[in-house]
């Protein structure tokens, strides 16, 4: 799948038995990336694990940062993309 500029990702934490969570940190893809959906639970109803390219650039308010590891993104954005 196709993640466009400008989505909305958010990052991983290692939570119960080492497994993935979704976090509170919102950053937003810089460019287009391609995506695979992982079938992973833990995002609850709202959110789907993706993985993304390795040094996939996102920001913040504040600044670019390189993204590494599954993130999240909401399940309503899966038709947009």
């Amino acid at each position: 799948m196709k993640l466009k500029r400008g989505n909305r990702i958010f990052l991983s934490e290692r939570g119960h038995n080492g497994f993935f969570y979704p976090t509170n940190r919102e950053l937003s893809l810089v460019d287009d990336v391609d995506a695979k959906i992982l079938s992973w639970t833990g995002g609850g109803e709202d959110k789907v694990a993706v993985v993304v390219p390795e040094n996939t650039p996102a920001h913040d308010w504040i600044k670019t940062i390189t993204v590494r590891g599954p993130v999240w993104i909401n399940r309503s954005d899966l038709d947009k993309s």
